[in-house]
């Protein structure tokens, strides 16, 4: 799973996995991580990509998930996946989606 972008969205992302008990992910930031770069070949190695606001819907490494074929997700949309519902029933069904089953992204 790839977020892109270090900043408080993508800190904030990577919280929520590592509390999910999800630790398989990948931050790029262009900036903040200058030697991480989310390349074609980067791309095909996930399936699933979380991104930040700050990333529009025509920014390089977008079309390039896209291209690979990944799941895109903005934080909106993924906090959605996980929103935690009445007997956190929600919450393991995220987990069993982001942990148990990555292949359905």
């Amino acid at each position: 799973m790839a977020i892109l972008g270090a900043g408080v969205v993508g800190r904030a992302v990577r919280g929520q996995l590592v509390r999910l008990g999800v630790d398989y992910s990948v931050v790029y930031d262009a900036k903040k991580a200058p030697g991480i770069t989310f390349t074609a070949n980067a791309a095909l190695r996930h399936a699933l990509v979380v991104y930040s606001p700050d990333f529009g819907p025509d920014h390089p490494w977008l079309r390039l998930a896209h291209a690979a074929g990944c799941v895109c997700l903005d934080e909106s949309e993924f906090n959605r996946l996980i929103a935690t519902t009445p007997g956190r029933a929600r919450v393991r069904s995220a987990r069993s989606d982001l942990i148990e089953f990555p292949s359905a992204f």
